[in-house]
């Protein structure tokens, strides 16, 4: 039996689907921010109605913003970096400098909208 991922193990543990915003994402061949196709985004959630639902991905409140929506309740989820055995300074040529490389994206978003600090509950992410 294939293992399922474990944010499907969470919506299924929590008897409610989940809806994953890579499906949302519009994607476009020119180099800029991510952005979502807001309009079904927005028909998905009002077709739920009242009901529960998990909405799970990068950049979540900046998705959520784009529809005049906010969580009920914030999870925030952040992997735990394993200890370095060597100086990270020397992988300086691989970052990736490019201003809307995904990796930029992120770290604006955190600094900007600081999700660790709003989440109702903080998970810390280890690999076994």
């Amino acid at each position: 039996m294939k293992e399922k991922r474990p944010q499907q193990r969470g919506s299924l543990q929590f008897g409610m689907p989940a809806i994953h915003l890579d499906l949302f994402i519009r994607r476009s061949e020119s180099k800029s921010a991510i952005s979502w196709r807001t309009d079904d985004l927005a028909r998905c959630l009002k077709a739920r109605g009242a009901k529960p639902i998990i909405i799970e991905g990068v950049l979540l409140l900046e998705a959520l913003a784009t529809i005049e929506k906010s969580p009920d309740y914030l999870v925030f989820v952040e992997k735990a970096e394993p200890q370095r055995s060597r100086d990270r300074r020397l992988d300086d040529d691989l970052i990736d400098r490019r201003e809307f490389s995904l990796s930029n994206q992120v770290t604006r978003y955190l600094e900007r909208r600081r999700p660790s600090d709003l989440a109702n509950f903080n998970l810390v992410w280890t690999e076994s």
